[in-house]
């Protein structure tokens, strides 16, 4: 692969030319990736997304960042292979390798006060999960795995500088929508995490499996309520 990697090693982009047969990939991260998104930047096609908190085995199934579609087994994705710290395996399919066609991808893994990737169970409740990120939170990217049809959702504090709106601006990956407000409900940031203040199915649905990545604020933008439960 051709790639570019951040200083922290948190994140990782680049490409690789697709060879039709299961194949590894390097990723240059130091460590093995907790998700991955991948694209065939020459045939038309889905993006395929890993992330290592979807129900079961994730190596055996995939997210689409461009639908709605929940998680989805189909073993020619990843290979039933788990990332290692050196490389991600992709299978046959060829909207993550195509061959001879030029494939684009994105590698994330957790570094303390950096980067989260994780996941969530929802309760249903009015007084919602917090979600402990052990930093302040900048920009989370969300989307429930199991069941439903809610969108991938983004939030950040650029769009939404205070805690004083019920509704925070979220963009959704999936479509072409502009900002819009309500699909998370009320969402607080704070030092250490989020807190969901309501009930939707995109947010916070009763026992849904909601997996995250999380950047931290490193440049310190404005000021957030202090550590939840201090």
């Amino acid at each position: 692969s051709t790639l570019v990697t951040s200083a922290a090693q948190n994140f990782s982009v680049g490409t690789f030319t697709g060879t039709g047969s299961t194949t590894t990939v390097g990723h240059s991260l130091n460590g093995a990736p907790e998700a991955i998104f991948v694209k065939n930047a020459t045939a038309s096609g889905n993006w395929c997304v890993y992330h290592e908190d979807t129900i079961a085995s994730p190596a055996t199934a995939f997210l689409e960042l461009n639908t709605t579609t929940v998680r989805t087994v189909n073993s020619a994705i990843w290979s039933n292979t788990e990332p290692t710290s050196t490389v991600f395996t992709v299978g046959t399919e060829s909207n993550v390798n195509g061959s001879t066609d030029t494939m684009s991808f994105m590698a994330f893994r957790s570094i303390p006060g950096v980067c989260k990737v994780g996941s969530y169970t929802g309760n249903g409740a009015t007084d919602g999960p917090f979600v402990n990120l052990e930093f302040k939170p900048r920009w989370v990217l969300i989307r429930r795995s199991d069941s439903g049809s809610d969108p991938w959702c983004v939030i950040d504090t650029a769009r939404n500088p205070f805690n004083t709106t019920t509704n925070p601006l979220v963009l959704r990956p999936n479509t072409t929508d502009i900002d819009t407000s309500g699909t998370l409900g009320s969402v607080d940031f704070l030092a250490n995490g989020i807190k969901f203040n309501s009930i939707t199915s995109a947010g916070n649905g009763s026992l849904g499996n909601f997996v995250y990545i999380a950047m931290a604020d490193i440049g310190g933008h404005g000021t957030l309520p202090p550590i939840y439960g201090i």
